[in-house]
């Protein structure tokens, strides 16, 4: 229950459970019973404890356990806990702030509270929901129960008076007994469903009579009505009432020889209020359908490994939980969101028994048709559906064929209609993906007499025939290229036969007819210059490269910009000297794409042009803050700040960029953010808090901040989150983690990344890396002595004949030398300073010259070309300028 809401317990009576009252007084309940703080309680005490109800606004603690004694320690436990947090400074207190604690102290002086208590009655309201009349709290129940209203009365001693005119339920007794029949009316709330049945046009009628007669007086039912017009019965009421209901409306369905189809039944359960059902997945605005499948059509919409339901909900937009014990299918999400989910679902279900039927009225704005030749459906929907499934993947939509026609005596073979639900942006790139694959199959289907045509609407297709040679070059290895020009352009490119069709917004497409044309000029012209303004243009940053860094940049066949482009989704072409300021000795290197890809590639160019020729670019550069939206900054590291903030093969600081959301890179000895503001400023301030974790403590004022998060950690599970342990953590979450204060004391662990999902992540496995520590035995001692036998000594001469024992895993030390102290083991990743072997640069403090000399000598190659691994840092300039100057492309004159 706690897994799909809130969760209130009836205690009376029961032996294996104590209650822990929390003051009203406290604020943040959950804050002091955190997850992690209870699961450790449970631990230490052998019990089971949660907050009832809303953890946020919970007034009492529950333990069962069936040991007193360990319901006794839990609940001092519990106790001290709130009494700390009650005298914290700051924190707001009833004006007798140790009146809970004396209630539990002892048993004579819990009965004196509990007379003073019931002498102080209080009075409390309770509002029902708009969507329940106030008449079903005074009916009898269903199967004979006593009315709500008098059942709660009876049970928690209270005195309940139902104001009608305002949907009020006033509540008068004891504070303990009020908030109990508070809890009790929430339960029975909660039970209230709204069901929709969609009606055969034949039995609409009859139904109406029935609903007036039959329905509508049951118990506990809030509504019932027929829409005639769209042949809809709505009802409204508690769950095992509307389940009655089914009873009757299976009779009027035999009685036309007609059946009621599971299929034909939504439920829902509000949404808007706190405690609605679900709360994980419904918020304000959104609300929850509930489908019935068969167990055969639960499995099917699962798929393998949960793959169709992701499928369904990632094209819906909606959320979906799928129960394959009672076979429902839970659609959480707004109106539009879960409308198409249903669709998608039935769609899917059809799929499981026959042919699809797919027509105009399944067209939200979402579905696209295309006519598949029948002689090449089996080729497009491939080897056990794989052509299709991947289409899907890769543009985010949902395939069908439908409608099956059969063979025709056209030639063709007759065809079937394939349908493409999704966005307009997927639909379109699938339907190319299918085009494409049909005129492999019957080469001129969509080209013969197809030229170059133009589209001048916001979203339209371009084509443009290509020549054999200019397509194989245009279409790259494992078409690398293709995909590089639509990423960088941001166009849909595909080529369908010997045309490319170029389909998106009329800017996106023309930028990539631009490149295209650009990339089919280089097939003739080997130089591979292209002519450009880049002042009249916004797609392109000029990098200027020293003629003798030009090999180093490019790498061995242009492996090295080929990677870059890929990885940054950008296009890189070399421009002649027309299109460069009055630089001496230098080519211009073009980099086109979005704004955040040439950032990235920019700097990793002026990262390698650095290693080569030191302060090239970060001469005088100082510590600068760009004030706009959109910028760079620059920050100086010395040289142990650098090999310490770069890490073991770069892993550092890869890891704080991820986390800030910022991109960093290191270009000498300066440290270049790129990015938003705000993600400029956590990359910062996780760079800073990074150095200062190598002279000792760390301790951030993390008041007002949206990016962290602090996991306490018990002193006696400290041992559990040591350096090696967090980096898999910030490894597999995307996050920076690292202790507030003192190593090894501090029990504050502070997880630190810009989506919130990261740390959420990152916190659960924490807590399970927690669970697992505590309950781990403890490592048997070794026995001295002679060794067995049967055990294999080192560098024995009878290795072939010893069993074979399995490897140990390697620890890594971060540290860089043995035995690294609690300072060293809190930092990240934290660089080897003395060993630098498959690192991403040699950051050593060298010589000035050592420096020069090692830059200016030819970098060793294996299997032909230079590891990337050591191309992008720099080496140590030596610089001994004061002068602080803003980075050249911010300067005046030409822009960069």
């Amino acid at each position: 229950k706690q897994r799909t809401g809130t969760v209130y317990v009836d205690i009376e009576g029961r032996t294996d459970v104590c209650a822990v009252d929390i003051p009203d007084g406290l604020d943040a309940v959950a804050s002091v019973f955190k997850s992690m703080t209870l699961r450790s309680l449970e631990q230490e005490t052998g019990t089971f404890c949660f907050l009832e109800g809303n953890a946020s606004k919970s007034d009492r603690l529950l333990i069962f356990s069936q040991d007193r004694n360990g319901r006794e320690k839990a609940k001092a436990i519990a106790l001290e806990r709130i009494d700390q947090r009650m005298k914290t400074p700051g924190h707001h207190q009833r004006s007798e702030p140790r009146h809970w604690e004396e209630h539990h102290k002892s048993e004579h002086s819990s009965h004196m509270d509990q007379s003073r208590t019931e002498s102080a009655e209080v009075s409390d309201t309770f509002t029902l929901r708009g969507d329940i009349s106030v008449h079903v709290v005074i009916q009898t129940g269903p199967d004979g129960q006593d009315p709500v209203v008098e059942d709660i009365e009876h049970t928690t001693g209270t005195k309940l008076t139902l104001v009608r005119d305002k949907g009020v339920i006033q509540i008068h007794g004891a504070p303990e007994k009020v908030a109990q029949a508070k809890r009790q009316l929430q339960q029975f709330i909660d039970r209230f469903v709204t069901c929709r049945i969609q009606l055969p046009p034949p039995i609409t009628a009859a139904l109406a009579n029935k609903v007036s007669h039959y329905i509508r007086p049951m118990p506990w039912i809030a509504a019932a009505e027929v829409d005639e017009a769209k042949d809809l019965l709505k009802i409204q009421g508690h769950q095992d009432s509307v389940d009655q209901t089914f009873k009757v409306l299976r009779e009027v369905y035999r009685d036309h020889g007609l059946e009621l189809l599971e299929s034909d039944i939504v439920t829902s359960k509000k949404g808007a209020d706190e405690h609605s059902y679900s709360m994980r997945y419904i918020s304000k605005g959104t609300g929850a359908d509930v489908l019935r499948v068969s167990e055969d059509d639960a499995a099917f919409i699962l798929g393998r490994g949960g793959k169709t339901k992701h499928k369904i909900a990632r094209v819906s937009g909606a959320t979906l939980e799928l129960h394959e014990r009672n076979n429902t299918v839970e659609i959480f999400g707004g109106d539009p969101e879960r409308r198409k989910a249903r669709k998608y679902v039935e769609l899917v279900r059809a799929q499981r028994v026959g042919p699809v039927n797919v027509d105009e009225a399944h067209d939200d704005g979402d579905l696209t048709m295309i006519a598949v030749p029948h002689n090449c459906v089996g080729f497009v929907t491939g080897s056990q559906g794989n052509f299709l499934r991947t289409c899907e993947e890769e543009w985010g939509t949902l395939m069908f064929f439908c409608n099956y026609q059969g063979p025709s005596t056209d030639g063709m073979g007759g065809a079937e209609r394939l349908a493409i639900f999704g966005d307009l942006n997927g639909r379109c790139g699938a339907e190319l993906k299918v085009m494409a694959a049909i005129e492999t199959k019957l080469p001129g289907y969509y080209t013969t007499n197809l030229g170059d045509t133009h589209s001048w609407d916001e979203w339209g297709t371009d084509t443009v025939p290509l020549e054999q040679d200019q397509l194989s070059y245009a279409l790259g290895k494992k078409g690398s290229t293709r995909r590089k020009l639509a990423k960088a352009s941001g166009c849909i490119l595909e080529y369908v036969g010997s045309v490319a069709f170029l389909a998106g917004s009329l800017a996106a497409r023309q930028r990539c007819r631009e490149y295209l044309g650009w990339l089919c000029d280089q097939v003739c012209n080997k130089t591979g210059r292209i002519s450009i303004d880049p002042t009249t243009r916004d797609d392109v940053t000029l990098v200027p490269v020293p003629k003798d860094c030009i090999g180093y940049v490019m790498g061995d066949k242009r492996k090295t910009l080929s990677r870059l482009e890929e990885d940054w989704e950008t296009l890189i072409f070399f421009v002649d000297s027309q299109s460069l300021p009055t630089y001496q000795d230098v080519e211009g290197l073009a980099i086109f794409g979005a704004e955040r890809g040439r950032a990235g590639t920019e700097l990793k160019v002026m990262g390698a042009v650095e290693t080569k020729l030191p302060q090239f670019f970060t001469k005088g550069v100082g510590d600068f803050h760009y004030p706009h939206e959109w910028g760079v900054d620059t920050l100086p590291l010395g040289n142990e700040d650098l090999s310490f903030a770069l890490g073991k093969d770069g892993s550092t600081r890869r890891k704080l960029a991820r986390a800030s959301g910022c991109i960093l890179e290191y270009v000498g000895n300066v440290a270049y953010m790129a990015g938003t503001v705000p993600e400029r400023r956590r990359a910062r301030d996780y760079l800073t808090w990074l150095m200062r974790q190598r002279l000792g403590p760390v301790t951030v004022d993390f008041a007002g901040r949206d990016d962290m998060l602090v996991v306490d950690i018990p002193d006696q599970m400290r041992g559990m989150t040591k350096a090696s342990a967090l980096r898999d953590v910030e490894k597999e979450t995307g996050t920076f983690c690292f202790f507030q204060g003192d190593n090894s004391t501090s029990n504050a662990l502070l997880v630190c990344g810009h989506q919130q999902e990261d740390r959420a992540h990152a916190q659960h496995i924490l807590q399970d890396l927690l669970v697992r520590g505590a309950s781990r035995p403890k490592p048997k001692r070794r026995v001295e002595g002679p060794v067995p036998a049967n055990v294999r000594r080192t560098g024995s001469d009878d290795s072939d004949h010893a069993p074979e024992r399995p490897k140990p895993r390697l620890r890594m030390n971060y540290g860089g030398a043995p035995g690294p102290s609690a300072r060293d083991e809190q930092s990240s990743d934290e660089s080897d300073s003395g060993s630098h072997t498959g690192s991403e640069s040699d950051h050593s403090s060298q010589s000035d010259d050592d420096a020069r000399s090692h830059a200016a000598a030819p970098q060793t190659r294996v299997g032909g070309f230079i590891p990337r691994g050591r191309q992008w840092a720099s080496e140590d300039s030596g610089s001994g300028s004061d002068e602080e100057i803003v980075p050249y492309w911010r300067g005046g004159g030409t822009k960069f």
